[in-house]
């Protein structure tokens, strides 16, 4: 699975997603994990897989945020 090609979500977006769901902003993807920062600092490195076969909800894409 390789998410940095689906156009749902980016690096930047605010996203929950996962098994026990992580929200946070989106850090990196690769071919393989997810990196996600949640809003105490944590880093989750979630495999593709997971985000794929599990629901994930996009809170904000970041060109919708304000800085």
């Amino acid at each position: 699975v390789y998410l940095a090609r689906d156009r749902d979500f980016s690096v930047g977006d605010i996203v929950k997603a996962g098994e026990e769901p992580v929200e946070g902003e989106i850090l990196s993807m690769d071919m393989r994990r997810t990196r996600i920062k949640d809003a105490d600092g944590y880093i989750h490195s979630l495999p593709n897989s997971v985000v794929e076969r599990k629901a994930y909800v996009l809170i904000t894409k970041k060109r919708d945020r304000k800085a």
